[in-house]
């Protein structure tokens, strides 16, 4: 009987090394996508939080209140966050204090990473809650009341407007809406604009970030 040889194979290092370096390239091509994603999703996880964390909040005042909350305009005089705190668990309260700085460095930039963001509609009480978002009001005399957050806090990038910080507007009716919806204070494209560099750009991107499914994923990098 005669008896066979079973040979065996294996690769040489030359194919081991080819593959690896294959699937190198094929990772370097795809993490990016991948990571850009994650964030998007992210992102986009926090936004919808936050929102309705606040959402959940004026309906609790005005269940307590007996009416929606509203404000005489032209006497804003920083008594929104006394109200509006309470029914958080505060990390962190810079009370009326400047916070925007990081080692002396702006913390927020503009959707496009260009210019330091406008923070006049933030200093009217700012504070950080127990799940990292921190919360900036704007309660002054002849402005609307103004309610920013940020999802992931100052601490955590990307802190661009736009991108992880949003403002909303509470309405003469008490009605919570997001800058740049129709009847808000600011609605022109041009500070929601990816392409056009400006302090206030990513002021009206909330109710883009509403209204277009698809809005996160397509966030400039």
């Amino acid at each position: 009987m005669k008896k066979y040889r079973v040979k065996n194979s294996a690769f040489t290092l030359a194919e081991v090394l080819i593959t690896l370096g294959i699937i190198a390239v094929v990772a370097a091509l795809t993490l990016p996508a991948v990571l850009a994603d994650k964030r998007a999703k992210e992102l986009e996880t926090g936004f919808k939080k936050q929102l309705a964390v606040i959402q959940n909040v004026l309906i609790r005042m005005e269940m307590e209140k007996g009416e929606p909350y509203t404000r005489d305009p032209s006497t804003g005089t920083r008594t929104f966050k006394k109200d509006f705190v309470k029914y958080f668990e505060i990390v962190k309260d810079f009370n009326f204090d400047d916070c925007l700085k990081i080692n002396n460095k702006h913390v927020y930039r503009d959707l496009t990473n260009k210019y330091n963001s406008f923070t006049m509609y933030f200093d009217d009480g700012q504070f950080i809650t127990s799940d990292g978002a921190m919360f900036m009001l704007n309660d002054a005399a002849n402005e609307p009341l103004l309610i920013s957050f940020d999802v992931n806090g100052p601490y955590k990038k990307p802190n661009r407007y736009g991108a992880d910080l949003f403002t909303f507007q509470i309405m003469d009716d008490g009605k919570l809406l997001p800058m740049g919806a129709e009847g808000t204070w600011f609605t022109e494209e041009n500070y929601c604009n990816p392409k056009k560099g400006d302090m206030r750009n990513g002021l009206t991107c909330a109710y883009r970030a509403i209204s277009e499914p698809d809005y996160f994923k397509k966030l400039p990098r």
